[in-house]
């Protein structure tokens, strides 16, 4: 068996390959990546953070499946995805509308249209991460 028939990626038919925007800015994934390793489950915030990329809703940011979906994509337990979730809404990279409803924020990740992605941030509280914690 080759080495690559091993891996668990396999490649998909699909009609058009949709593509998620990170900030790519190297101060803000520093300091994003800051803040996950110093929360308590830096694991399992970072599954979710990736996870959730690919449950978004296009030009809105709005996470599309519940908490036991996001589960299942990230390969673990309901109640990790919960405390992470509450995690990355301190972080404020997620954004809590109402129970159960999230949207991930605008200058951090997006899917769609750069126009629509800057129509959201001005609508969405302004994202300061810095190094070593919350500025407020």
């Amino acid at each position: 068996m080759s080495p690559h028939a091993r891996k668990a990626v396999g490649s998909q038919k699909l009609p058009f390959w949709v593509f998620t925007m990170f900030s790519a800015h190297a101060q803000t994934v520093t300091a994003f990546l800051n803040d996950v390793r110093e929360s308590k489950q830096p694991f399992s915030v970072l599954a979710i953070w990736f996870a959730i990329a690919a449950h978004l809703e296009l030009d809105t940011g709005v996470l599309t499946c519940s908490q036991r979906q996001l589960a299942k994509t990230a390969g673990m337990n309901v109640g990790d995805v919960h405390r992470a979730l509450d995690i990355l809404v301190g972080m404020g990279v997620l954004i809590r509308e109402e129970k159960g409803r999230y949207r991930v924020h605008p200058s951090v990740m997006w899917r769609g249209q750069l126009v629509t992605r800057g129509q959201a941030e001005e609508t969405t509280p302004t994202l300061t991460l810095v190094p070593g914690g919350r500025t407020d």
